[in-house]
């Protein structure tokens, strides 16, 4: 997502895979969860290839990652016969690493980590 989103227009995926050594195969898997997602779309013919379907400043890493993981957090279902222990580390660690981890992915938007990339880290392909 970075790498398209620092390129102009739609981004082949053999161009990504090239620059970032990413397998093509496991590119387009992820390509199509994202498409499905409706954070990417695919254009067709001569000039395609990937591209955004909204600014890189209204996407945020929660929104990626929940498209390609599920959920995200560290606490699960509350057991019927949770003990004291069990309870205090739900309590006081998994659901306060959870609230932390979705306030941190959400509050990150695609353009912030574009923006710390160096420019001359991406080779312009096109």
């Amino acid at each position: 997502m970075v790498d398209i989103a620092s390129h102009q227009g739609p981004v082949p995926l053999p161009s990504v895979s090239g620059r970032q050594e990413i397998s093509l195969k496991y590119l387009q898997q992820l390509a199509f969860l994202l498409c499905r997602r409706g954070l990417l779309v695919s254009v067709k013919g001569m000039n395609g290839g990937y591209s955004l379907t909204r600014n890189k400043e209204e996407i945020t890493l929660l929104e990626i990652l929940s498209s390609l993981e599920g959920d995200l957090g560290f606490s699960q279902d509350l057991p019927a016969n949770e003990n004291v222990f069990q309870r205090c580390l739900r309590v006081n660690f998994y659901e306060v690493a959870d609230k932390r981890l979705r306030a941190l992915l959400a509050g990150t938007t695609l353009s912030d980590l574009v923006d710390s990339v160096a420019p001359s880290s991406y080779e312009y392909d096109i």
